[in-house]
């Protein structure tokens, strides 16, 4: 895994998600993340930067876009919403609600623990943040 920055799609395991569901084009693979974040006793690394980055397209299809958004090679961000803007229900919404509290947490959390360690929480934190006011 490497990292070229604090972003939410600065991380490889980001854009592994972004392939896949540009692969698949199925909502499900966004779902699928989001759902690994909160099910898993001991969140790993990969898992959150994965959630973190469905979290961040679920937003942009509810058209609350961040300025990072990455470029998709398969659609344009109108075709984004359109295809998509149903699948962002009130269950889903919740879903990324109960998702975000997990993948701030300070226990259980490896991304947490390890940015903590290097000084890095707080930036990080601020990319969560936005994220979720965005969304939220």
């Amino acid at each position: 895994m490497s990292y070229w920055g604090l972003g939410i799609f600065e991380n490889d395991d980001a854009q592994d998600l972004i392939d896949e569901f540009e692969e698949q084009n199925s909502f499900s693979v966004l779902v699928s993340a989001i759902e690994l974040v909160i099910t898993d006793d001991l969140v790993e690394v990969e898992v959150v930067n994965q959630a973190v980055a469905a979290i961040e397209i679920v937003a942009a299809i509810y058209e609350s876009k961040s300025d990072s958004f990455p470029e998709l090679e398969s659609m344009t961000y109108s075709e984004l919403v359109f295809n998509f803007n149903n699948n962002v229900t009130k269950t889903v919404l919740s879903l990324c609600e109960d998702a975000m509290a997990i993948i701030t947490r300070m226990e259980d959390n490896m991304q947490v623990e390890i940015l903590d360690n290097q000084g890095l929480l707080e930036d990080w934190l601020d990319n969560i943040d936005d994220l979720s006011e965005r969304l939220f």
